[in-house]
């Protein structure tokens, strides 16, 4: 009798399991090699493999294995190594478990959210060193403000010198700060020292964390800490499971080995070809490490090649570093693709301008013929300012696009005083949130206004018993009753006890917070939709954290009913997640819907973004399109200038050119203009001469 061949289809139950009973979670279709690590034991795994083999396929495929096994899905963790691959991550296992995974426990995202999450903000109260109500600064409030101390500072007025980038400064100091004092740099410039101090004042005057502040606060309570250590263990680590490995720093690679030290329940994934790290920043060897510190574990090598054509593959194939990620075998499905096409390269005739509107060109005609069709296609570049320039051209050909990695809050005029105010709620010592939640007009006469009234109530704030409200109260009784200072200032005001109040009511979600401030602070009821796109996925985010809240709250009988959700800390929870650069971005497979808890409906669906996705190349990292376009491949930014003569750093960029080329399935196509920007000749990128022909 002829066994019936399995397929993804046999696999699937007719009928959808409830999500909340592990025991009816479906099976995760793997093949021999990738079912080895997945079903191991609990235990420290190893998995290594190339680009396509199935690394976070099967790492998936373990931790469904794991609930299915048993485990609670709250003390298992996935850390992703950006936001984006970590709701690409979710998007899978809803289509398995019919709702967000965060509904039944399970943690995926980033090591920044797991470190606020799931140790800082539950176990403040015993960690001495961490104050007691801290915000977190999302990556443009810490730009802002190293740009004020910048721009404060008196030498640089007095030389009249050309206004201060803040993102180097801001790079500078993260990284000395994940650095051992052995390996620290000093900086470009020496005032740059200076700033660092202010720039360290300026955090703790408002008890505020940054992004690297998370896991140096975080380590060093697990360090200090024993009873944290336990914690983790027994709880929220106690199975942890870490995609590519590859790029973790050192003071990452000790966070993730505090934490799994006692079980030592740990699987990592981890392709060296892919390594983006820039020296100092990444793990030296981090196979080594893993391999010395867990003595008895598992190693598993992937070497099935599930997505690439063979023409594609034979061009990474030339740029790969390590040799032992070249040894992939085809996998022979791939004899069925529809398309034969070969990867190809286009030197433009003229300036970065001509190529941008040569690649609109070229692909709306593969759209208009059905080579692609729009969601399968990737436009990457090197740089944020290259994608910048090309949007332009996509819209005047009429292209759906959608920019990953375009994070909410960060530069959107509507969205910064709504999340400011809500900061504000949460902090009322948050000098940075007060200013900019008054600041709603670009009006330079407001902004003088609210620079005096924040100074003023700073002043009166030096109590260290007094907030800003209360100071903001004092303030506002010395002004002219019908002056717009007065007005703007009692407005505030009542918006902040306002919230105080939908806290303290645990009917409020976080939705409706939003849904206050932003009629409050730019007009308009519910009924009037947003103006901007940054608003909309924002409020598409909050919706989405108060069904998940709901969810998390519920008691051990569904009959029961939700118990009371605390809205000091769901409000806490989501601005978290606004600082860890959690967003709301296109999911094609679900048609682009939002995963929600599936026993809670909304009305509300997100707009429809499938189209061209934008990416640069390190954020474009875990994902894959049929086919992948490389914009600006010329030898001076791809590699850049700061990689001539430093083979450390040409490695990397060399890496991160290969991580790009395997992010396409089909076909790949490399564009460059043969002119710069101005006029001169430019060569293709160096790497180019590498791939067969």
């Amino acid at each position: 009798m002829n066994t019936p061949r399995l397929t993804l289809t046999n696999l699937l139950d007719p009928q959808r399991p409830d999500p909340w009973d592990p025991h009816t979670w479906l099976h995760w279709p793997l093949d021999n090699f990738q079912r080895q690590p997945a079903h191991m034991d609990p235990g420290p795994v190893l998995i290594l493999g190339g680009a396509g083999t199935g690394k976070t396929h099967a790492l998936l495929g373990r931790a469904i294995h794991l609930v299915r096994s048993g485990v609670d899905p709250n003390a298992i963790a996935i850390i992703a190594s950006t936001a984006w691959t970590a709701q690409d991550m979710r998007v899978r296992l809803f289509q398995v478990i019919g709702c967000d995974p965060a509904a039944v426990g399970l943690h995926i995202g980033t090591l920044h959210d797991f470190c606020l999450t799931k140790l800082l903000r539950p176990y403040a109260a015993s960690l001495p060193n961490l104050p007691q109500s801290f915000s977190v600064w999302t990556q443009g409030q810490s730009l802002d403000a190293l740009a004020r101390i910048v721009d404060s500072d008196p030498q640089v007025r007095t030389a009249r010198r050309r206004r201060t980038d803040p993102a180097p400064i801001l790079e500078w100091i993260s990284a000395n700060a994940q650095r051992t004092p052995g390996q620290r740099v000093k900086p470009t410039r020496g005032e740059w020292y200076r700033y660092a101090v202010k720039y360290r004042r300026e955090k703790e005057a408002q008890h505020s964390l940054d992004r690297t502040d998370l896991l140096v606060v975080t380590h060093y309570a697990l360090r200090k800490h024993a009873h944290l250590r336990d914690l983790c263990a027994s709880g929220p680590a106690s199975h942890m499971l870490v995609d590519n490995f590859e790029d973790v720093s050192p003071l990452q690679y000790e966070i993730i080995r505090l934490m799994s030290e006692a079980e030592r329940s740990v699987c990592v994934a981890m392709d060296p070809n892919q390594s983006l790290g820039r020296p100092g920043l990444v793990l030296p060897n981090a196979f080594d490490s893993f391999t010395t510190d867990h003595d008895e574990k598992a190693e598993y090598f992937l070497d099935i090649n599930h997505r690439t054509s063979a023409s594609v593959m034979a061009s990474w194939r030339s740029l790969a570093q390590h040799d032992a990620m070249t040894a992939l075998q085809d996998d022979r499905q791939l004899e069925l693709r529809p398309r034969k096409l070969r990867p190809n390269a286009f030197a433009v005739d003229g300036t970065p301008q001509d190529q941008y509107r040569r690649i609109a060109d070229d692909v709306r005609r593969w759209v208009e013929e059905g080579t692609f069709e729009a969601g399968q296609i990737a436009i990457l570049a090197r740089r944020r300012q290259s994608l910048l320039r090309l949007r332009p051209h996509l819209e005047a050909a009429g292209l759906p696009f959608t920019a990953l990695g375009d994070f909410i809050g960060t530069s959107d005029p509507e969205v910064q005083p709504v999340l400011a105010m809500l900061t504000l709620a949460v902090n009322p010592r948050n000098v940075r949130a007060f200013h900019n939640a008054g600041n709603r007009t670009p009006d330079p006469f407001h902004r003088d206004v609210n620079a005096r009234i924040v100074s003023e109530a700073r002043s009166a704030a030096a109590h260290p018993d007094t907030d800003l409200i209360e100071a903001a109260i004092q303030v506002r009784a010395g002004l002219p009753p019908d002056s717009t200072a007065h007005e703007d200032l009692s407005r505030l005001i009542d918006l902040y006890h306002e919230l105080q109040g939908m806290m303290a009511d645990g009917d409020s979600g976080v939705a409706d917070m939003l849904e206050l401030v932003h009629r409050q602070i730019h007009g308009g009821d519910r009924a009037s939709p947003p103006s901007s796109d940054g608003m909309t996925r924002l409020m598409a985010w909050a919706r989405n954290c108060d069904d998940a809240q709901i969810k998390a709250v519920f008691s051990a009988d569904p009959g029961d009913g939700p118990a009371p959700v605390n809205g000091r800390a769901a409000l806490l929870n989501f601005l978290d997640r606004m600082a860890a650069g959690i967003y709301i971005p296109p999911l094609p497979a679900l048609g682009a819907q939002i995963p929600l808890p599936r026993r809670f409906s909304s009305a509300w669906r997100p707009p429809d973004r499938r189209g061209i996705s934008l990416a640069t190349m390190d954020m474009s990292k875990g994902m894959e399109w049929p086919a992948v376009l490389v914009a600006d491949a010329s030898d001076h930014i791809i590699p850049g200038h700061g990689a001539d003569g430093d083979p450390a750093m040409m490695a990397v960029e060399q890496r991160l050119f290969y991580s790009a080329l395997t992010r396409a399935a089909d076909w790949y196509a490399l564009y460059w203009p043969q002119q710069r920007d101005d006029g001169t000749e430019a060569a293709p990128c160096r790497f180019i001469e590498n791939l067969p022909q």
